[in-house]
C-alpha cells in the first residue's frame, strides 16, 4: 500500500483539501490540517488510518467522539463541523481549525495574567464547559495544550481544542491512555466513570496557572500574594475528593465572578475577616451576591426553623447588645420582637416554626448594631449561647459537653434546628471530622453559619480552646451539601 502521505488528497474526497499531517491523537487515527474547498475555511480532520480495518475500536472511537462533541456548541469550544464516511467507508471527523498561541506559551512569554483578565478568561472557559456538560459530554483530560488564545478584532478569547479524551456520560467509552498534567486524580488513576468535577479540577489548575505562572509546589509559594477569593476558588476546584469540589461549572462561576469587578459588587481584594469561620461565611455570602448565584430549583421561600434554638440566638443577641442597643435592633427589624415569649406568639411559632428570613434578619441586624462585617457577630452570639447552656434547645446533649457527644450528636443537633435537612457524619478522624447537611427545603448560609459557630463554641467550652469549624460549601449556592470541617 502506498505511504499515507501519497494518499492525503484521496482520504476525504473532493470536499476537503488536506494540506499537512499533525500529531495523531491515538494509534490508528490520522490527523491533518486542511481547508473546505468550497469556502476556503481552514479545518482539522481526523480519519481512520487505511492500515487499520473498518469496524474496529478505532472506528468506534471516532463515532463516539462525533456523538459526544457534535451535541455541544459554544464559541469557546472547537466546533465539530462535519462527520461521515470517506472513500473506502473510512469514518472521518472535521473540526474548525483551532490555531493560536497556547496558554502555556503566552504565560511563559508574558508572565501571569492580571486577576481581572484571568477572571474573564476562566469565566468564558467555564461557560464553554457548561455547554459541553449540558450536552452530556465530559472532557476528562484537559491540560495546557487544550487551551489556545484566540483573537477576534481587538478582543482576545480562549478556545478549548483537541478534546480527544472526551466521553459521553451515556457512553463512558474506554479508559484514558494519555494524561494531562492538569487531569484530575481519578482520571490519572483510570478509575473508570468520572463526572464533570474532573473537568472542573482541570479548570482550577488553569486558574492557578494563569494567576501564578507556576504549577505544583511552585504555585503553592506564588499563591500567597493572591487575593483570598482567588486562592479559595482554585483550592476548592482542585481538591482530591470529587465531592468536595464545585459540583457544576455554574457553581464554579460564582467563585470566579469575584475576580471580576461588577457595579456595586464586592472588591476582589477585600481583606478576609480575621476569624476563619467568619471569613468562610463572608466568602459564601459574596458568592451569593454574584450574577451566577441563584436559589436552587424547588427551594421553598417559606422555610422555617425550630423556635427554641432560634431563641438561643435571640437571647444571646439581647445579652450582647443590652437594652438600649436591642431597642435599636427591634426598631430596624420589628419582626424579631414577635419571637419574644412576652409577645404572645410562642404557640404559633412552636407549631409552624420561625421563618428563615426572620432569623437571617436577626443575625444581620445584630451585625449592623455592633458595627461589624457580615456575620461578624456570630462568634460572640455562639459563645453567649453556649455559656447560657444548650440543654434547653438540645435536651439530648449532655450537660457536660465532649467531642464525642458533639460530633456524634451532630445529626440530632441539626434535626432540632431545621427538620427538613439531614445532618450526617461524612468522616471522623482522631482530631477532625467532616459533617454534612443535605436535603434542606430552604438552605441558608446564615442558619448553617450559626450552627457551625455553636459547634465551635461548644467544642472550645468542652476543653479544646483551639477548635475550629470551617464551612466550605452550601446548598444555598447550588453545592451538593453544606460541608462543615471540624478540627480540635
Amino acid at each position: 500500500m502506498a505511504p499515507v502521505e501519497r494518499q492525503i488528497p484521496a482520504l476525504l474526497g473532493a470536499k476537503y483539501a488536506l494540506t499537512g499531517a499533525l500529531a495523531a491523537p491515538r494509534p490508528g487515527v490520522l490527523r491533518f490540517l486542511g481547508e473546505h474547498t468550497g469556502i476556503g475555511r481552514p479545518i482539522e480532520a481526523l480519519v481512520l488510518d487505511p492500515e487499520f480495518e473498518l469496524g474496529g475500536p478505532e472506528s468506534a472511537w471516532l463515532l463516539r467522539l462525533a456523538r459526544t462533541l457534535g451535541a455541544a456548541s459554544h464559541p469557546g469550544l472547537q466546533s465539530l463541523l462535519d462527520s461521515g464516511l470517506g472513500p473506502g467507508d473510512r469514518p472521518y471527523l472535521v473540526f474548525e481549525a483551532a490555531t493560536g498561541e497556547s496558554v502555556a506559551e503566552r504565560v511563559k512569554r508574558e508572565g501571569p495574567l492580571s486577576i481581572e483578565r484571568t477572571g474573564h478568561t476562566v469565566l468564558f472557559v467555564l461557560e464553554a464547559l457548561r455547554a459541553l456538560h449540558e450536552a452530556g459530554g465530559i472532557a476528562r483530560t484537559l491540560g495546557p495544550e487544550n487551551f489556545t488564545l484566540t483573537r477576534r478584532g481587538e478582543s482576545e478569547g480562549m478556545k478549548i481544542r483537541h478534546l480527544f479524551g472526551a466521553v459521553s456520560r451515556a457512553e463512558p467509552g474506554e479508559p484514558c491512555t494519555t494524561f494531562s498534567p492538569w487531569a484530575a486524580p481519578e482520571v490519572r488513576r483510570n478509575e473508570g466513570a468520572v463526572d464533570v468535577t474532573a473537568d472542573l479540577y482541570s479548570v482550577g489548575a488553569l486558574l492557578r496557572f494563569l494567576l501564578t505562572g507556576q504549577t505544583g509546589t511552585k504555585a503553592s509559594t506564588a499563591r500567597s500574594s493572591l487575593p483570598d477569593v482567588a486562592r479559595r476558588a482554585f483550592e476548592r476546584a482542585t481538591r482530591e475528593a470529587p465531592d468536595q469540589r464545585f459540583p457544576t461549572a455554574e457553581v464554579f462561576m460564582q467563585a470566579v465572578s469575584l475576580l471580576v469587578p461588577s457595579p456595586g459588587g464586592n472588591r476582589k481584594d477585600a481583606a478576609a475577616p480575621d476569624d476563619p469561620l467568619v471569613a468562610d461565611l463572608t466568602y459564601l455570602l459574596r458568592r451569593r451576591s454574584t450574577r451566577h448565584a441563584s436559589r436552587p430549583k424547588g427551594a421553598s421561600q417559606e422555610g422555617t426553623l425550630q423556635l427554641v434554638p432560634v431563641l438561643l440566638a435571640v437571647e444571646a443577641s439581647y445579652r450582647l447588645l443590652g437594652a438600649d442597643r436591642w431597642a435599636r435592633l427591634v426598631e430596624a427589624t420589628p419582626e424579631v420582637e414577635r419571637l419574644l415569649p412576652a409577645a404572645g406568639h410562642t404557640p404559633r411559632f412552636l407549631a409552624t416554626g420561625v421563618p428563615i428570613p426572620t432569623f437571617e434578619g436577626l443575625l444581620h441586624a445584630t451585625d449592623r448594631v455592633l458595627g461589624v462585617g457580615l456575620l461578624g457577630s456570630l462568634p460572640q452570639l455562639a459563645d453567649a449561647a453556649v455559656q447560657r447552656g444548650l440543654s434547653r434547645a438540645f435536651p439530648r446533649l449532655p450537660e457536660r459537653l465532649s467531642v464525642d457527644a458533639l460530633i456524634e450528636g451532630f445529626p440530632y443537633l441539626w434535626s432540632q434546628f431545621e427538620t427538613r435537612g439531614t445532618g450526617s457524619i461524612e468522616q471522623r478522624g482522631e482530631r477532625s471530622a467532616t459533617l454534612a447537611v443535605r436535603g434542606q427545603s430552604a438552605p441558608s448560609i446564615e442558619a448553617t453559619g450559626f450552627v457551625a459557630a455553636l459547634l465551635r463554641a461548644a467544642l472550645r467550652a468542652a476543653g479544646h480552646p483551639d477548635a475550629e469549624v470551617s464551612v466550605s460549601a452550601s446548598e444555598a449556592l447550588g453545592d451538593r451539601a453544606d460541608l462543615l470541617h471540624v478540627r480540635w
